[in-house]
């Protein structure tokens, strides 16, 4: 393996020679965590038998109590490697004492890298030879079955609360209708985005990596069905009510000359922001969005009758606990061209699924909503003189273009552009792009007039 290693001379094969120090040290937990936690990405997947999957460095944390409580001579002894075009496939042998019997099996580990960084392993093994010894030690194999139920639950909290590391930091800001939770990453001029109903910040976590290095980007996690933090009781969460919440977050972030970006839901909020709150915003994008009487869409009108009967959201959000129903036209399958990756996609639906204040702030947004809002917002978008952009997908299948050619005659520093390859969501089908019109705009220089009148 060392020759092997010397000739290869890459990422995979320094990863290859701590991996294997590593196990050849073996435990306790601590130590063998402190060992390999250097090696991971913080948003690292572990997958093998016997167990459900890991998230993270409290995920390796978990395996390796698990491991080394049951078995705390377990070592391993690596047999050889081999790299692969986006990692490394490793081969071992894993010696320990389980319930006083000697057991020893070999396990093929398919591991992924990202500058060097674990980002994903699955193991591969077979788990018949330590199912006697785990019957025959019934202490230890409690320990570990207590271990993978507190796995699951972690696992399900994930599911909710997850958000990608590329939104930055999380921050709670105290504001008059209740607390709301926002993510900062990078410095520079200051962009603020706005998601739409039953997503979240993580919409914009891939445009937010690629402009974070040159932008102050904060992504808010408002109430509308994805978020964690639900509002008050008595806030009132109907779509101008919550263009304020959003005028008031920047306020209180203490930013100007934002630039604004609403997507969907968010680009109709963000609208009305610029009809009624201007005074912090610089400039707007509005991708692909509702617009005056496309308020909710035809596709997603159930929504508004939805919210009235009771238990009725909790039925339609059932069958999405599968991933098959979630590319139906009815839920994402419009909205995007390729499945949303599994950690985000969970992190939009799930919230909803299982948290009733979730769901009530959702019902009330719904509730609240009426086209007679967007349209009287669209009514005072002439008023708003300031840079926009229209960044339209070209194929959208809920927003049609027209709706796009309006908004862009409706502002009177607007322009037009077309986002190829991409459907509503085009910060998850093009980020690339998206991002790349987003700051081009920004540093653009303004030239004339700037003011904008409220009325």
């Amino acid at each position: 393996m060392s020759k092997l290693m010397a000739e290869s001379g890459t990422d995979a094969a320094a990863f290859a020679e701590r991996f294997a120090a590593g196990w050849a040290a073996g435990g306790p937990a601590d130590r063998f965590v402190d060992h390999f936690a250097p090696l991971c990405a913080p948003d690292l997947l572990l997958i093998q038998p016997l167990s459900p999957p890991l998230r993270g460095i409290e995920g390796l944390r978990s395996m390796a109590r698990q491991l080394f409580e049951a078995m705390p001579d377990l070592r391993g002894e690596v047999l050889r490697w081999g790299p692969t075009h986006d990692g490394l496939i490793i081969e071992l042998t894993l010696r320990g004492t389980l319930g006083r019997r000697p057991l020893e099996w070999t396990v093929a580990d398919r591991i992924v890298l990202r500058d060097g960084l674990m980002v994903e392993r699955r193991s591969y093994f077979d788990p018949t030879p330590l199912l006697p010894a785990m019957m025959r030690s019934p202490r230890a194999s409690l320990r570990t079955l207590r271990g993978n139920a507190k796995a699951k639950g972690a696992r399900m909290t994930d599911k909710v609360t997850w958000r990608d590391p590329a939104l930055g930091t999380p921050r709670d800001l105290d504001l008059p209708q209740g607390r709301l939770r926002c993510f900062e990453a990078g410095s520079g001029p200051p962009i603020v985005f706005v998601h739409g109903l039953l997503v979240n910040a993580n919409l914009w976590r891939k445009v937010i990596a690629k402009l974070s290095p040159g932008f102050h980007c904060v992504a808010l996690d408002l109430p509308l069905g994805a978020h964690n933090l639900p509002m008050p009781e008595a806030t009132d969460l109907s779509p101008p009510a919550l263009a304020e919440l959003i005028a008031d977050a920047i306020e209180e972030l203490g930013l100007d000359d934002v630039t604004l970006v609403g997507n969907d839901t968010g680009g109709a909020l963000c609208q009305m922001v610029a009809a009624s709150r201007p005074e912090r915003v610089g400039r707007l994008v509005l991708t692909s969005c509702d617009y005056r009487d496309h308020f909710p869409p035809p596709l997603f009108a159930y929504f508004k009758p939805a919210a009235r009967i009771p238990g009725a959201f909790q039925a339609l959000l059932a069958p999405m606990r599968l991933r098959a129903p979630r590319r139906l036209p009815i839920a994402f399958g419009w909205l995007t061209k390729r499945p949303i990756d599994r950690a985000a996609e969970d992190s939009y639906l799930y919230p909803a699924m299982r948290d009733p204040a979730a769901r009530a702030d959702l019902r009330k947004v719904l509730n609240g909503a009426d086209k007679r809002q967007t349209n009287a917002a669209a009514d005072k978008l002439g008023n708003f003189t300031k840079p926009a952009l229209i960044a339209w997908s070209a194929e959208d299948k809920v927003f049609p273009r027209s709706d796009a050619e309006r908004l862009a005659a409706d502002l009177p520093a607007a322009r037009l552009e077309l986002v190829e390859g991409a459907r509503t969501f085009s910060a998850e089908d093009q980020p690339e792009r998206l991002a790349e019109l987003i700051a081009r705009f920004v540093r653009e220089p303004v030239s004339g007039p700037q003011s904008t009148t409220t009325p």
